[in-house]
Order: structure tokens, then sequence, then C-alpha cells
């Protein structure tokens, strides 16, 4: 069942939880920005200590805990905006290209805090670009669900009894 055979209030519904979870992705550059800066450098000095910016390194517990905060939160990001996703009228190529480049980069996320904490070189670069790459892939899954779910005409829906909420709103 495509999004744009849902009714109407399922529809707005997707678009809602597809706003917010492409909000919630595009906070992390924020946090970033408030916490240490969104150049590979600010990272490494985050991670790793600088001296000039008065930075101490992080404790391996504090790295594990970014670490899993990545996985955690980008893994459940790929979960609901893959259900999204599989619900639009997308090519099944770019359904699956967006599924596997998500759960790649939510690995990336995850690896990248320890990886850049043990001076691998490029990890930084490599952590940056996964994040940018979820928020990429963000803003294309809410723009297919904004497209089959709003813009695109309706083509009714299956008719299940007890799922069109809008149209039972006046009866009781």
């Amino acid at each position: 069942l495509t999004l744009h055979r849902l009714p109407p209030a399922y529809r707005v519904l997707y678009c809602g939880i597809a706003l917010l979870l492409t909000a919630a992705l595009l906070s992390h550059w924020w946090r970033l920005s408030l916490r240490h800066g969104t150049a590979p450098a600010a990272v490494v000095a985050w991670y790793r200590g600088d001296e000039t910016a008065m930075l101490f390194r992080k404790t391996g517990i504090e790295v594990a805990e970014d670490a899993w905060m990545n996985l955690f939160h980008h893994t459940l990001a790929l979960l609901v905006l893959g259900g999204l996703v599989v619900r639009t009228d997308a090519a099944p190529r770019t359904k699956a290209l967006a599924g596997a480049l998500f759960g790649g980069g939510a690995l990336a996320t995850a690896a990248g805090p320890p990886l850049v904490w043990w001076g691998v070189p490029g990890a930084a670069a490599g952590y940056v670009g996964a994040l940018a790459l979820l928020s990429g892939i963000g803003l294309l899954v809410l723009g297919l669900v904004v497209r089959d779910a709003a813009l695109r005409r309706s083509d009714g829906h299956r008719g299940i009894a007890g799922t069109d909420v809008l149209a039972m709103g006046g009866r009781a």
C-alpha cells in the first residue's frame, strides 16, 4: 500500500513523522556546532584533545557513549525512514540504495568517534561525511514522502473498514 492510497489522516501523519525525523538528523549539525564545530579538525580536537583550545582528551567511556548514541539514534532513524520510503513510489533500486547507504552511514557514524580518538587518518572527515550522508538521505526521504503523500493525487484507499478516521469523524 503506497502513501498516496492511504486515507488523508495517515498521509498527514507520515509527512509529520518524516519531517520530525529529518529535523532530528539535521539537529545533529547544531549539536556539533555548539559542542566543537563541524570541521574535521574540530572533531579531532574534541576527541583527542587540544591544548590551545583547552580541551582534554576524551576518556574511553565518553567516546563509547558518543558511538552508542549515534548507533542507537541512527538505527531508529533507519527503521522509521526505511518504513516510510518503502511506501513511496520511488524505484526499487532507489529504495534499496537509500536503505543501504543509510545503514552504512549509521555504522560509520557509530565507528567515527572511536576511530578519531584512536588517531586513524581521515576518520574525522569520514565521520563528518557520514553525518552529511545521513542528513542528505533524510531530506531525500522527506521529499519522497511529501511528494507521494501530500502532492500526489490520491487514488483513494482500499476501503478497509475503520481506516479512514477523517471520514468517520462526523459519525458517532
